[in-house]
C-alpha cells in the first residue's frame, strides 16, 4: 500500500465512479481498477460493490476511507512542514560560542534574526574555545562563532565574520595595578599572561573580570564587546599600552556547504550582513 493507491482509492470513493475519478486525475480506468483490486489483495477485503448506478463502498471501504482521508491528511501537512524546512520558513539551529561572544555579541544579532524569520528557533550554547571545533564536526550545533581558526580545518566551512580586540580594562582610581584578572578563552590570554610581571587571576566569565575590576581589585583583559556599555557610561579607563597583537578575528564554523540547511544559509547571510 502506498499513498498513490490510497489517493486514487479516496478520489473514486468520493466521485462514486471509476470513470469520473480517472477523469479528473488523467489516469486510465484500467489502472485504476488495477489498483484498487491490489488494495483488496492486501488488505483481504472487499472495498467496492456495483449496482445500477455505479459503485458504493462496502462498510470495510467505508471504515478505510475514514482511515485514507486521515493518512492523506498528515501526508499533506508533512508536505507542507517538509516545503517549509525546503524552503527556509522553517528550522531549529543551535549556535555555540566561547562565554564572551555568546554573553555580549550574539543575542542582539540573533534577537535581529528572529525578528525578520520567526520560523526558525535558534539556541544559543556557551561552549569552551577549544570545544566548538569538534561540536561543528560532531553535528552537535550547526554554526560555531570562535576566535580561533582550527589548525586542521578538514571538513569546516570558515567565514571570517568580524575583527575585534582585546582590552586591557582599569577602575578610574587604579593607578598601574600589576593584578590582572581574566579568563582562559583563547591562546593569545595564555601566552600573554606568562609574560606578565604581576599576578595573573583566572575567572569563570567575563562578567566576573569586570566586577572585580570595577570594585578596584586590579585590571582585566576582556574583548571589546563586553564592555560596550560601560564604555558608553565611563566605567573603565583602558590601557592599550600594555597588550600587544591584542586584534583578534572572529570566524564562522559550519560544515560543508553541501550539507547546510536553507535555514542555516539564511543565518550565515545575516551574520554577513552585521558586519
Amino acid at each position: 500500500m502506498n499513498t498513490r493507491q490510497l489517493s486514487l482509492f479516496a478520489e473514486v470513493a468520493r466521485s462514486k465512479s471509476i470513470s469520473e475519478a480517472a477523469a479528473r486525475l488523467h489516469v486510465s480506468q484500467p489502472a485504476i481498477s488495477m489498483q484498487l483490486k491490489r488494495l483488496e489483495e492486501e488488505w483481504g477485503i472487499t472495498l467496492f460493490l456495483s449496482h445500477s448506478k455505479g459503485i458504493m463502498l462496502t462498510d470495510a471501504g467505508r471504515h478505510f476511507l475514514a482511515h485514507t482521508e486521515r493518512i492523506l491528511a498528515m501526508e499533506e501537512q508533512m508536505r507542507r512542514e517538509m516545503n517549509d524546512y525546503q524552503e527556509g520558513r522553517r528550522g531549529e539551529l543551535i549556535v555555540g560560542a566561547a562565554e564572551s561572544i555568546a554573553t555580549y555579541l550574539l543575542p542582539p544579532i540573533l534577537a535581529g534574526f528572529q525578528t525578520n524569520h520567526a520560523g526558525i528557533k535558534v539556541e544559543l550554547r556557551t561552549l569552551r574555545e577549544h570545544e566548538i571545533e569538534k561540536a561543528v564536526k560532531d553535528g552537535q550545533i550547526d554554526l560555531g562563532v570562535a576566535c580561533t581558526v582550527p589548525h586542521d580545518h578538514a571538513g569546516l566551512r570558515i567565514t571570517r565574520f568580524r575583527e575585534s580586540e582585546w582590552v586591557m580594562i582599569e577602575s578610574p582610581q587604579d593607578v598601574g595595578s600589576q593584578r590582572c584578572y581574566l579568563t582562559k578563552e583563547t591562546p593569545f590570554l595564555q601566552q600573554w599572561s606568562e609574560a606578565f610581571t604581576g599576578e595573573v587571576i583566572y575567572a569563570d566569565t567575563t562578567e566576573a573580570v569586570k566586577q572585580r575590576v570595577l570594585a578596584g581589585l586590579g585590571c582585566g583583559i576582556v574583548l571589546a564587546p563586553s564592555i560596550a556599555r560601560e564604555r558608553r557610561m565611563g566605567l573603565f579607563k583602558e590601557d592599550t599600552n600594555r597588550l600587544t597583537d591584542a586584534d583578534v578575528l572572529i570566524h564562522l564554523l559550519t560544515r560543508p556547504a553541501e550539507k547546510l540547511a536553507k535555514s542555516l544559509w539564511l543565518l550565515l547571510d545575516h551574520f554577513c550582513k552585521e558586519k
